[in-house]
């Protein structure tokens, strides 16, 4: 019977053993739970803030380049309103430039005119000057050189001295000794038509 007790005692003994173990394994599991838990919540946490910054940056440059885009568009305008306001001015200038004249505007054409007029009159007084001085000048040099010489139209007829040399040339070549042989043909000299009537050798 002791035996028995000692038995049912041990038996005891490993079954409370038995449930500390699984209650330490239990709690360990846990444990290691919660941690991978905690650690997929972290890295969840993370990964929600990483995207959230994105986004963020996302937005920012985004509103970075609708900000330069309207800045864009204003300077666009600006420098519409300046050529328009530009345009105007330069319009307005050309109409008052086109309107009646004033007094003082007609007395600057008037002077205007009357110094061109000067002007025009001072260049034709000195070319005449000029003129009748060159003509001045070639009436003394015909009265100092007078030629009288006697006309002779017989002088067109008559060749000239390169013409006179050409003429001895070739009755030099044709004096000159050729070879004899069969000729099969021989070109006639015939006179041109411009050198008909032609007095020379």
């Amino acid at each position: 019977a002791r035996r028995e007790q000692q038995r049912d005692q041990r038996s005891r003994e490993e079954e409370i053993l038995m449930v500390e173990v699984k209650k330490a394994m239990a709690a360990r599991w846990r444990a290691e739970r919660e941690e991978r838990q905690r650690a997929e919540a972290e890295a969840a946490w993370r990964a929600a803030e990483a995207e959230a910054a994105a986004r963020r940056a996302q937005l920012e440059q985004r509103q970075a380049a609708n900000k330069l885009r309207l800045q864009m568009c204003k300077e666009a305008k600006e420098r519409q309103r300046r050529d328009e306001q530009r345009r105007a001015a330069a319009e307005v200038a050309v109409k008052a430039a086109l309107a009646a004249p004033t007094p003082q505007q007609l007395q600057r054409v008037a002077e205007r005119s009357a110094a061109t007029f000067q002007r025009r009159q001072s260049l034709l007084a000195s070319y005449e000057a000029q003129r009748g001085r060159r003509e001045r000048v070639q009436q003394q040099l015909l009265e100092k050189v007078h030629v009288d010489v006697p006309a002779d139209p017989s002088r067109l007829l008559k060749g000239t001295a390169a013409h006179m040399l050409r003429v001895l040339a070739q009755q030099a070549e044709e004096r000159k000794a050729r070879d004899s042989g069969f000729i099969l043909h021989v070109s006639s000299r015939v006179t041109p038509t411009w050198r008909a009537g032609l007095q020379g050798p």
